[in-house]
């Protein structure tokens, strides 16, 4: 293990901090709350990600219609503050999302949806590292 470790460091410059993932809650889910009493309904389905599919969601073609974009742009707006404030996994959806704010069309309000419903799935847990007291280095090869 040794030679591993060595190898290891002589390619890679390494610092070895000891960090531990976990979740915890927000201590002020009122922003969080408004924007979802705010933009969702009992129709708005829960998400795991954030963004899915961001190969389908390109500028409006010259035949589609563009659907409210003061609406959308106020929406990506509360997102944007609730990313710089108490969610910075949303930070690269709402900057995608923000690109099409001049003519947004059913695609660009689905994806909308998508980033409101992964809120709705997800609500105030906040991910937060911590210290470890483990300093354990685990690793797998193939043989």
């Amino acid at each position: 293990m040794s030679f591993f470790w060595d190898a290891l460091e002589s390619k890679l410059r390494t610092a070895w901090d000891d960090v531990a993932v976990c979740f915890d809650r927000c201590k002020d889910p009122f922003l969080t709350q408004k924007v979802l009493d705010s933009f969702t309904s009992t129709k708005t389905l829960c998400q795991s990600v954030p963004l899915q599919d961001t190969n389908s969601l390109t500028s409006p073609q010259p035949d589609e219609e563009t659907i409210n974009p003061n609406g959308y742009l106020s929406i990506v707006g509360s997102l944007n503050y609730l990313a710089v404030a108490t969610h910075p996994d949303l930070s690269f959806a709402v900057g995608f999302l923000s690109q099409f704010a001049k003519s947004p069309t059913t695609r660009h309000w689905s994806a909308i949806q998508h980033v409101l419903g992964y809120i709705k799935a997800f609500g105030c847990r906040l991910l937060v590292i911590e210290p470890s007291v483990n300093r354990e280095m685990k690793t797998w090869v193939r043989q």
